[in-house]
């Protein structure tokens, strides 16, 4: 999807939020970051763990925006922090922008492929929420590989609050 439909995805979405079961939620989002302190050796190039790790307890701070559409689809436009999930040597993971799922469930994966349509490199991002509301719990999973080898998962737990916005 276009980032340029996005805007208007989402007004149409808030005309809508008091139609129905058409909610809209911004959310700001606590994400825990300290497992990307602590990837498996597969992260890295040859399967060898660097001399130097970078070690974070931090939370990143991001905005995320949920809307339910009709059919029991929903989508969610997510942030990710400035540079992206560095997961080791593998594929550094940019959000996806807006993502279809099921209220609970979103997934992306994005493909770079060659003249050959043979996957290069693969990059996943799996949001599940546990909890939904104007407190919101859950899981993000990134995941990303290529094809030296390289191959990582990380899941960070995540927390968020409603900001209720007047657009």
């Amino acid at each position: 999807m276009s980032r340029s439909l996005l805007p208007a995805l989402l007004l149409l979405a808030s005309l809508g939020a008091g139609c129905g079961d058409t909610q809209v939620r911004h959310y700001l989002v606590a994400v825990d970051a300290a497992p990307l302190s602590r990837l498996e050796a597969s992260c890295y190039k040859g399967g060898v763990l660097p001399a130097e790790r970078p070690r974070d307890n931090g939370f990143q701070a991001l905005r995320w925006t949920l809307w339910d559409a009709d059919g029991g689809r929903a989508y969610l436009e997510l942030e990710s922090p400035p540079g992206g999930w560095v997961l080791g040597d593998a594929p550094v993971i940019q959000a996806p922008g807006a993502i279809a799922g099921t209220g609970e469930v979103f997934e992306a994966e994005r493909l770079d492929l060659d003249a050959n349509d043979q996957k290069l490199r693969s990059r996943v991002v799996r949001v599940t929420f546990t909890e939904r509301g104007a407190l919101a719990r859950g899981t993000l999973e990134l995941s990303a590989s290529d094809t030296a080898g390289v191959k990582c998962a990380a899941t960070l737990a995540f927390t968020a609050r409603d900001e209720p916005r007047e657009d």
